[in-house]
C-alpha cells in the first residue's frame, strides 16, 4: 500500500506533538505529564473525545484547543487523553472501549467544535449512546459545543412538543379530508437553546 505524502507530513508533525497517528486524520494525544504534580489521588483519566470541522486538519486542534484544554485539566491534577476524530461511528465506540480498558479511562466528556460537522455529530452520537447503552463502556459526561448550538430537536422544549407533529387529521362524514380542532398542533416549547 501506498503512503501518501501527507500521512508523512502528519506522522512527523504527531511525532514532533508526541500524539499518536491511528488513521489518517485521526489522532491520540497522551496526557501532559510534566504538568501534573502526582496528586491525582481518584485516579481520573479523563478521556476528551474531540470531533471538529471537516475542513481543519486534526493536528490544528492537537496543537491549540486541545492542548488547551489538555493543560488546564493537568493543572487540576487530572490526566487527560484527548481522541481527535473526524466521524463518529461505532468504530469510534470501539475505540473508546479499548482506551478505556488499556488508560485506565474513569470518564468521558465530549467535546465538539462547528455548528455543523462537529457539533451534529456530536449530538447524535450522545442521542445514540444514550439509546444503546451499551455502545459505550461508560457514560458521556458532558457535551462542550464550541461555537456550535443544540440543534432544535434536541432542545428540552422542542422535544416535548414533537409528538403533536404525529396528530392527523380524522376523516368523516362531515369532513372527509379530515378537521383538526385551532391550537392541535401549537407548541409553547421555548425558543431559548437550553
Amino acid at each position: 500500500a501506498g503512503v501518501s505524502l501527507i500521512h508523512v507530513f502528519l506522522t512527523i508533525v504527531a511525532f514532533l506533538t508526541e500524539a499518536f497517528i491511528m488513521e489518517e486524520n485521526i489522532l491520540l494525544i497522551p496526557p501532559v505529564v510534566e504538568k501534573l504534580s502526582g496528586n491525582n489521588n481518584n485516579n481520573k483519566n479523563y478521556l476528551i473525545l474531540f470531533v471538529g470541522r471537516g475542513d481543519v486538519p486534526a493536528t490544528e486542534y492537537a496543537d491549540n484547543l486541545c492542548s488547551n484544554i489538555q493543560k488546564e485539566l493537568s493543572s487540576r491534577d487530572i490526566p487527560s487523553w484527548v481522541l481527535i476524530e473526524k466521524n463518529l461511528t461505532d468504530a469510534t465506540a470501539e475505540k473508546i472501549h479499548e482506551l478505556a480498558i488499556k488508560y485506565n479511562i474513569s470518564q468521558l466528556h465530549l467535546v465538539a467544535h462547528s455548528m455543523s460537522d462537529g457539533g451534529i455529530q456530536a449530538q447524535g452520537f450522545v442521542k445514540k449512546a444514550s439509546e444503546n447503552l451499551d455502545l459505550l463502556p461508560l457514560p458521556i459526561l458532558s457535551l462542550s459545543l464550541v461555537a456550535g448550538f443544540l440543534t432544535r430537536t434536541q432542545r428540552p422544549g422542542v422535544m416535548s412538543c414533537l409528538a403533536k407533529k404525529n396528530i392527523r387529521p380524522r376523516p368523516t362524514l362531515k369532513h372527509p379530508l379530515g378537521y383538526l380542532e385551532d391550537g392541535v398542533h401549537k407548541c409553547t416549547g421555548g425558543n431559548t437553546p437550553s
